[in-house]
């Protein structure tokens, strides 16, 4: 692990002073903006993200979160400014600057997206195994044998019933589904993997269970992520920094610990106090 990683699991403020000093943003954007009606979208949005960090975007509906995570994941031109992505050492590509082609398969090999409705990420009428071997596909596995072993590998590894490999995605619960979904995006070992609200719509005792599978899978791969919640508890559970927005403008970023326990934005300190008093 290095000491980047290490700072990082630990969510100490030495983590902020080791990212110019150890590492090159794997994500980082530029006075990104997309307004597609007054008050609807985001702007001048300048972020980084840095291999192993999580990073939580939260905020109200509506505020922009969801089309910055479209824009941030290759899925929705922005009008003004850039994304840049290192693939690899001191090759960063633009991902609105690239052909589509190029698009597409950068985030093929790069990304993992996980939606909130995980229907929306899985092929219904595939088997759950299939599900996992047609991820391996796209990215040149061939050998029969071999994908069918991932796919048993990584239904154990999100808690699914290996005896399940053969059923449908629509015989599962929500909650199943989206470990499926979780696992069809990590089997390629992406380097980022953007999650929009996954644990909503589910039982409370069903997001713990899924929650802290999402938190052992991202320590034990070294994932970087970007997370889209409402939910505070969830950014502090899983995020290392956070960036609060409001009406398409980020209003506070910083340490999670930091913004959460010492709120400067009156916005985020309506947030914070809202959850305080349920």
């Amino acid at each position: 692990m290095t000491k980047l990683a290490s700072a990082l699991n630990t969510n100490t403020p030495q983590a902020a002073a080791l990212y110019a000093e150890q590492e090159t943003p794997l994500l980082k954007t530029t006075n990104l903006s997309m307004l597609y009606a007054p008050g609807k979208g985001f702007e001048a949005v300048d972020l980084e993200l840095f291999p192993g960090e999580v990073l939580a975007i939260v905020g109200e509906s509506g505020s922009g979160k969801t089309t910055l995570l479209k824009s941030l994941s290759g899925r929705l031109a922005p009008q003004t400014g850039s994304v840049g992505f290192n693939a690899e050492a001191n090759s960063e590509a633009s991902l609105y600057q690239i052909s589509e082609a190029e698009r597409r398969r950068l985030i093929r090999e790069n990304f993992g997206i996980v939606h909130q409705h995980p229907m929306d990420g899985l092929r219904p009428r595939v088997s759950a195994g299939g599900n996992i071997g047609e991820r391996l596909m796209e990215v040149g596995a061939r050998n029969y044998s071999d994908i069918r072993q991932q796919a048993l590998t990584w239904l154990k590894a999100v808690e699914i019933d290996e005896s399940r490999i053969d059923d449908m995605p629509l015989t599962f619960s929500g909650g199943m589904q989206q470990r499926l979904q979780i696992a069809r995006n990590l089997v390629t070992h992406p380097k980022l993997v953007f999650m929009d609200e996954p644990t909503g719509g589910l039982d409370v005792s069903v997001q713990a269970r899924l929650l802290d599978l999402i938190r052992n899978l991202v320590t034990e791969l070294q994932l970087a992520v970007v997370i889209v919640t409402h939910d505070l508890a969830v950014a502090r559970l899983l995020a290392h920094r956070i960036i609060v927005m409001k009406q398409g403008q980020v209003v506070e970023s910083g340490l999670t610990d930091r913004v959460l326990d010492d709120p400067r934005h009156p916005y985020t300190q309506l947030l914070v106090s809202s959850v305080l008093q349920q």
